[in-house]
């Protein structure tokens, strides 16, 4: 079972930048598409702040899947962030829909909620 996490952790407790410079080397897109995704989603003039937040979250996200074996929240994390984006683009030049969002997120949240717990 791979633990990056926890690798990570080990990495940066012993100082081995040679851990994280081979893991952005490596997954160079996803490194590209997952700065570009928080570029978006929060604010931008911190995205590198958030960026180094994030990373270590999903690790352990990751982390927690892998050592539980629950994959549905995995397609339900692939599920919320386009969703959100299509949400957020869609209500963009519309007022009504602008100033009420976080009701309809919330709403569509518990959708989603309701579509993981009763699809299987």
């Amino acid at each position: 079972m791979a633990t990056l996490f926890f690798d990570a952790i080990g990495a940066l407790l012993s100082f081995n930048l040679q851990f994280f410079v081979g893991i952005a080397m490596n997954n160079l897109l996803w490194v590209f598409a997952f700065f570009a995704a928080v570029y978006y989603l929060m604010d931008r003039k911190h995205t590198i702040f958030y960026f180094i937040i994030l990373v270590p979250y999903f690790w352990l996200f990751l982390d927690f899947v892998a050592a539980t074996g629950i994959a549905l929240f995995f397609l339900g994390f692939l599920l919320y962030i386009p969703l959100k984006l299509l949400l957020m683009e869609f209500s963009r030049n519309r007022p009504s829909l602008e100033k009420n969002f976080t009701s309809i997120w919330a709403i569509t949240v518990y959708a989603l909620l309701l579509a993981a717990t009763f699809l299987r």
